[in-house]
């Protein structure tokens, strides 16, 4: 994993990322206060990079919005190094967490069998450093507070991290991700919900935070304009994807098909063809549209 880079993007709150993207990287962000948190490990290859851009800062909590690889894929390797750190997740993510074989079956269907060569090993946790959350719950950095939204869709247990003092939502995977001038809509496989999703992005647009922080090529995006494109963007994936399925299309074609329309760069396309592609497709079946 290439170096990261921390920069300050708000009162106290910094945004750490690879200096060049690259496939499944995770935008991290640092919260300063009387208990630091941090949101987002990314996977465990990227462990050590980013502990070497926290400069041997403590940390008390370590949040993941979802324990999909490329968010808390680290968490292990982070909380050795943390002995004072708790992992924040939702109640929902815990057990696989503590026993992570349903995961990493889930892993493998999608990256292979060798996924912890290139991403790391994904390491089970201690039930006792666990502290779940579900939607409103409040956490105490002790001269500031992180409010929990429960933002499921991309996955039953994904939750967006608000920010009171700054007005800041860290939103995971709820609405997506920017790359350049593209995005791409939330589905992944194999617990997409498209309408859960949308819900969700609608709940967080009502927020109307005024910074929002979302986990993926997070730099030099219109954050905010995120928000107007989630629901077309993802009706207009859904439409292209469902009409190339049903006409007898492979994934590789409707994979083409879903690049051109959403005009992402070459770097993504990781994220076309194994996650989005599949996510919506995974879901058509579960609604009977395939």
């Amino acid at each position: 994993m290439d170096r990261m880079k921390m920069d300050k993007v708000a009162d106290g709150i910094f945004r750490i990322e690879a200096e060049t993207g690259a496939p499944l990287s995770c935008t991290c962000y640092l919260v300063e206060a009387d208990k630091p948190a941090l949101v987002e490990t990314g996977p465990a290859c990227q462990v050590p990079a980013l502990r070497e851009a926290l400069e041997g800062r403590s940390l008390s909590y370590i949040v993941s919005t979802h324990v999909h690889l490329d968010h808390a894929g680290g968490l292990g390797r982070m909380l050795a190094d943390s002995p004072d750190a708790v992992v924040v997740v939702h109640e929902g993510a815990v057990r696989h967490l503590v026993d992570p074989g349903r995961l990493l079956k889930g892993i493998r269907q999608v990256f292979g069998d060798n996924f912890e060569k290139v991403y790391g090993r994904f390491l089970p946790l201690p039930k006792d450093r666990i502290l779940p959350v579900k939607d409103g719950d409040v956490i105490s950095l002790g001269d500031r507070k992180l409010q929990i939204m429960h933002t499921p869709g991309h996955v039953s247990h994904h939750i967006s991290i608000v920010d009171p003092l700054t007005r800041s939502l860290f939103a995971g995977d709820a609405l997506g991700g920017y790359l350049g001038d593209g995005f791409w809509p939330p589905a992944a496989p194999p617990g997409y919900d498209m309408e859960v999703a949308l819900k969700s992005a609608a709940k967080i647009k009502r927020l109307d935070p005024e910074l929002l922080f979302p986990a993926h090529c997070a730099s030099g995006a219109d954050n905010r304009g995120l928000l107007e494109l989630v629901e077309e963007t993802t009706r207009g994936c859904a439409g292209i994807i469902l009409q190339a399925a049903k006409s007898g299309e492979n994934t590789e074609q409707i994979g083409q098909r879903v690049r051109g329309y959403l005009r992402i760069e070459e770097l993504a396309w990781l994220s076309v063809d194994a996650l989005l592609v599949p996510g919506f497709l995974g879901y058509f079946k579960k609604q009977g549209l395939l």
